[in-house]
């Protein structure tokens, strides 16, 4: 899954070139509150991204952990 264009900028913004919060709204053409809440999506699905993955992975490893045991 990709992100949005506008959450794309506000990552690559804040966290790429050093911008804050407001340097980043002005060239998004949107207020600091909205850069930090794109900011604060981006962070959670991320964390829900990472989360699932670590399940499968677990799912994956407990499989061949039985497949030796069996």
């Amino acid at each position: 899954r990709t992100l949005p264009p506008q959450h794309r900028l506000a990552l690559l913004l804040v966290y790429g070139e050093g911008f804050d919060y407001d340097h980043a709204a002005y060239v998004l053409d949107a207020s600091p509150e909205t850069v930090a809440g794109r900011l604060v999506k981006i962070t959670a699905d991320l964390a829900d991204h990472l989360a699932a993955a670590e399940r499968a992975h677990a799912e994956v490893a407990d499989g061949l952990r039985a497949e030796r045991l069996a």
